[in-house]
Formats: C-alpha cells, sequence, structure tokens
C-alpha cells in the first residue's frame, strides 16, 4: 500500500495517495499515530508520507506536526534509518520556508544537509536534493551570496548521476533563473529558464505541474523582457495544466492571470486584461498571507496591471500595504525596489509628485546596491525619477543628470 501511496504522489492524485497511505498504516483520516503493532521505522514513514499529503492540501501545521512525530522515530530506528531521517528533516525545513520561518528553515536545511553528507556514499542522490533545498531557501530569503554556491554544487552533484535526475536538475536551474531575473540579468535568466522547462518537460512530460511551475516562470521573464508573444502560449499552457489538476497552487494560478492582464493591456484588448486582472485578484483575495515572496510578486504585478488599465482605485487599495510588508519581510530587496517603483508610478499618476519622486529615489537606491549602475533595468526608472522632479519642482540639475545617465545605461551615449 505504502508503495501504491507513493505511486499517487507521483502522479499528483492527492486524495489516491491519502486512501493507500492510511490503509497502509492502519489508520482513517481522523485517527491519530497507531499505537499498534508498528516498528519506529514504520511508524515515521506513516507520519513522514501523510505529512506530504497534508502540504499538498494546505495543511501546514498539520504537516508540521506528524514530521515532528516523524523525527524521533527515525532517530529511534537507528543508523540505518539516517538517509530517511535526512528526507524528513528536509521536508520539515521546507514547511518552515512556505512560512518564512527563517532561522527554523535554515536549522532544518542545514542539519539535513549534514545528514545527507554522512550518508552521501550509499545514497549519493539525496545530498545535492538537500543542498538544493537549502540553496533555494537562502534565494527565497534574499541572500544570493549563500544561495548561488550551494546551488551551483548541488546542480554539478545532480548531473554526476547515474541515472541523471532531469527533474532535480530543472528544479536548481529554474531557482538560478530566477535570481537571475530578479537581478537583472535577463539574458542569462532566459537561458537558464528554458533549459528547466526542456529538461523537466523530458522527465516529467508536458502535463506535469512541476513543468507548469517552471513555464510559468520562463513566461514570467518574457514579459519582463517584452517578449509577450512568447510568453502568452506558456502562460495559457501552464493555466490549463493547472486547472486540470484536482489539487493546484492557486497562487501560482493567480501569477498566471496577472502576466495575462499585463499581455493584454500591452495589445489594447481592454476588456480581456480587466476579466483576467479581476480573475487575479478573486484568487490573491482568498491567500491567507502576503508573506511568501511569491505572494508579494504576485500582487505587485496585479498592481502594475491596475495601473496600465488606469484603475488607480484598486491599485491604492493593494499596493502600499504590499510595499509595507515588503519592507517587513524582503527589506533591500529586488523585490522591494519593484514595489516601490510601482507604488511610485501609481503616486505619479495621481499626480503625487512630491512622494513619487522620493519613492523613485528610493528604489533607485535599492536598484544600484543589487545590480549596479549599468543594469538596463535601472534606466527607466531614472528618466520616471527625472519626470517626477521636474513636476515636483524638484532640482533641475538632478533631473538632468538623471536623463544623461538613462540614456548612458541604455546605450544612447557612451558611459561617462
Amino acid at each position: 500500500m505504502m508503495h501504491l501511496g507513493q505511486a499517487a504522489l507521483a502522479a499528483a492524485d492527492i486524495p489516491a495517495a491519502e486512501k493507500f497511505f492510511l490503509q497502509a498504516c492502519g489508520k482513517t483520516a481522523d485517527t491519530e499515530p497507531s499505537a499498534g503493532p508498528f516498528t519506529p521505522d514504520m511508524q515515521a514513514s506513516c507520519e513522514h508520507h501523510l505529512a506530504i499529503v497534508d502540504q499538498a492540501r494546505g495543511d501546514l501545521p498539520g504537516a508540521e506536526s506528524r514530521l515532528l512525530r516523524a523525527l524521533p522515530e527515525w532517530q529511534q530506528a537507528g543508523s540505518g534509518f539516517l538517509p530517511s531521517y535526512a528526507m524528513s528533516m528536509m521536508n520539515l525545513g521546507e514547511l518552515y520556508r512556505l512560512q518564512r520561518r527563517t532561522g527554523e528553515t535554515e536549522d532544518c536545511l542545514s542539519r539535513s544537509v549534514q545528514l545527507a553528507r554522512e550518508v552521501r556514499p550509499a545514497y549519493p542522490q539525496i545530498y545535492p536534493e538537500a543542498l538544493s533545498r537549502l540553496g533555494g531557501a537562502y534565494a527565497e530569503f534574499d541572500k544570493p551570496a549563500e544561495g548561488r554556491p550551494l546551488l551551483t554544487e548541488a546542480l554539478d552533484a545532480f548531473r554526476s548521476l547515474e541515472p541523471r535526475r532531469q527533474a532535480a536538475e530543472a528544479r536548481v536551474l529554474n531557482t538560478l533563473g530566477f535570481m537571475d531575473l530578479l537581478e537583472g540579468h535577463t539574458a542569462q535568466a532566459l537561458s537558464l529558464l528554458n533549459e528547466a522547462v526542456r529538461l523537466a518537460m523530458t522527465e516529467l512530460g508536458e502535463n506535469h505541474l512541476e513543468v507548469a511551475t517552471y513555464q510559468s516562470d520562463l513566461a514570467f521573464a518574457y514579459v519582463r523582457s517584452g517578449q509577450y508573444d512568447r510568453a502568452e502560449p506558456l502562460l495559457n499552457r501552464a493555466r490549463f495544466v493547472i486547472e486540470s489538476h484536482p489539487v493546484h497552487d492557486s497562487l501560482r494560478l493567480g501569477i498566471i492571470f496577472t502576466e495575462l492582464s499585463l499581455i493584454a493591456c500591452n495589445r489594447n484588448k481592454p476588456a480581456l486584461a480587466e476579466e483576467y486582472s479581476n480573475r487575479a485578484q478573486q484568487i490573491l483575495d482568498t491567500l491567507p498571507s502576503q508573506k511568501r515572496v511569491t505572494g508579494l510578486l504576485a500582487r505587485v504585478g496585479l498592481g502594475a496591471a491596475w495601473l496600465a488599465q488606469h484603475r488607480l482605485a484598486e491599485a491604492e487599495r493593494l499596493l502600499p500595504d504590499t510595499v509595507a510588508v515588503e519592507r517587513r519581510v524582503a527589506p533591500h530587496s529586488y523585490l522591494l525596489a519593484d514595489g516601490i517603483h510601482t507604488l511610485a508610478s501609481l503616486r505619479a499618476l495621481q499626480h503625487s509628485w512630491r512622494e513619487a519622486a522620493d519613492l523613485y529615489k528610493e528604489s533607485i537606491e535599492i536598484y544600484r546596491n543589487r545590480v549596479g549602475w549599468n543594469n538596463p533595468a535601472i534606466a527607466p526608472v531614472l528618466k520616471e525619477y527625472a519626470d517626477a522632479l521636474k513636476h515636483s519642482g524638484g532640482s533641475k540639475e538632478e533631473a538632468k543628470r538623471m536623463e544623461a545617465l538613462a540614456k548612458a545605461i541604455s546605450g544612447s551615449l557612451p558611459p561617462g
């Protein structure tokens, strides 16, 4: 029964997986862990797999409780079960990451790396998995200096495995690509994200949820670079796959509708843009927390879509609170710079020029510290800042300097 449950998990059939795991563990859905004839390793395995089901259904507290019960059982089972202990520790760290419990995430995932290193000779596949999870957590917590070396090492380790685990490679490539995208390195990001989609599709097939996730991330990069014709089919395909699964990532679907709204705005299809942005709002309003980076990213994107539709009242209800959360959970990040920039654009459209100028200046300072002055992503923000300075009665010399710098960055003039 346990093998049938694992097969159902691999097929993303969560109800079937739960049924098989409960049968294997001698439980019903509403019973606590059995005190029956199960050995510690059997009990730990039950809690571990049912925690995966809980997490897939969005019950993070339930999943956490199960994993906290599994860990001492693995320890009691003995050294022969260290690989399983490492996997449960890894999954617990992932749960903490989803809740942005930074310290607990790093503690659990660092411990899983140590355990994986101990068993690497016999179980080489666990070590790169643990490295990639810790590196991904550092990336999400805006610690690229700590995350990138771990992800690079994980990618090399995955590539050395026989047989290759292309889906695992794809996850690392996708994380590296998204890091590059948020740091303004669009061309490099597109290369990595394309490779992630290719590898994941090769191993998992075009109807897998992971493939849909990577396709939507690649589409996001295309939208940011103005390549709407390439983004739209990826978004529609990802939407179809996600909506076809009985248990799906609502947040991911919200991001997809946000991006489709921006594309419709660019193509001068206001009715379609409004429909998509309304769908995105309906989804995002049902989510319990803004603290996840992807949730904040979705809300900033929706705010930008509303600005493109001149729906300033909706943008006003969303953007100030979203930026306030970003200031708490992602200070000094590229994500925060994007949020402040979008809020500055709202203030400019409201003709609150002095506040707009202050916000543009703040976003530029964060961009500059993250990617340097010569990154092309800064040029349009400099132009908008210069325009806000002119309207607010600010320094004419500063406005001219910003315009000249924007031209130099974009290649109209040689950098000076």
